[in-house]
């Protein structure tokens, strides 16, 4: 905003008293338009008519004569140019320059307080992120640790072996009672032969069926094994008693 330098003591100036009735408000009104307009103290003819609006034209140039004959202003081609203007006021090349200063000192400070606001903004939002990535990690920690607890809670149910399972299949043949009158158990089937002859093929698959509805884990050949297991095992009973 343009601005004039007015000295306090200016209403008693003995030139100002010179210049009559408004010769205040002409000088005043004067400086202001010189430092609005950057004239370097030149004023108008017909600006002058606008100073003070209550008076007329003729009282204006009546008015504009007294100022040059106090020497408060200078006659010039056109207008008037003000007495000393330069001393007390700057010239119109200063005040642009520092216009321009001003104006490259507030691009240069909104290119800072940006460039600083894009860093709060990006430090802001990293830490957020890292907030999120550590609840995200505790998270999966708790996670972890309940399931590797939970795991060690639970005790794993053992799956026997093949060797297990063949011996608890002929632990598991019924053994004749004392005093019977001998043969294979009930089911078995079987028949007394020797030189290694195979059992009847009625009594090895019931045995079969038996070894693997108890025993589905195992693979067929473990399977066929443990019902020839239980089958001889059936059949040595069968022999013992019968001796």
């Amino acid at each position: 905003m343009p601005w004039v330098k007015i000295d306090d003591n200016l209403p008693n100036h003995p030139k100002v008293i010179a210049a009559g009735l408004h010769g205040l408000a002409f000088t005043v009104a004067g400086i202001a338009y010189c430092q609005r307009n950057l004239t370097d103290g030149f004023i108008p003819a017909l600006v002058v008519l606008t100073f003070v609006p209550h008076i007329s034209a003729r009282a204006a140039q009546a008015q504009a004569v007294r100022m040059v004959g106090a020497g408060l202003w200078e006659l010039r081609d056109g207008g008037y140019q003000v007495h000393d203007y330069h001393d007390f006021n700057p010239t119109k090349e200063e005040v642009l320059a520092r216009r321009a200063e001003v104006h490259d000192a507030r691009v240069a400070a909104g290119r800072q307080g940006g460039i600083r606001s894009g860093e709060a903004r990006r430090a802001s939002l990293q830490e957020e992120a890292n907030a999120k990535q550590t609840g995200s990690n505790g998270a999966s920690n708790q996670r972890s640790k309940g399931e590797a607890k939970s795991k060690q809670t639970r005790s794993p149910t053992p799956t026997p072996t093949e060797k297990q399972v063949l011996g608890s299949a002929v632990r598991e043949t019924p053994r004749p009672p004392d005093g019977a009158s001998g043969g294979p158990p009930s089911g078995a089937a079987v028949t007394r032969v020797g030189g290694g002859k195979k059992p009847e093929r009625g009594s090895y698959e019931a045995a079969l069926g038996r070894i693997r509805q108890a025993h589905p884990e195992l693979g067929l050949a473990a399977q066929e094994a443990a019902a020839l297991q239980e089958l001889s095992a059936a059949i040595a009973g069968a022999t013992a008693a019968a001796g």
